[in-house]
């Protein structure tokens, strides 16, 4: 299966295991805060959206 999203954190967060900042997304939705998580297998798609305003 592959997995996709669209937050994309640098080298040092993989290196450090600091997830906590220093990341970039590309928004799905119209709305303020967006995340998307698109997994691909041989029989199925699954998709995560989670969405929020402030």
């Amino acid at each position: 299966m592959q997995w996709w999203s669209n937050v994309e954190y640098p080298p040092e967060a993989w290196e450090g295991g600091d997830f906590s900042d220093g990341f970039s997304s590309y928004p799905v939705t119209g709305h303020t805060l967006d995340c998307a998580l698109v997994g691909i297998g041989h029989d199925a798609t699954v998709t995560f959206l989670a969405y929020g305003d402030t």
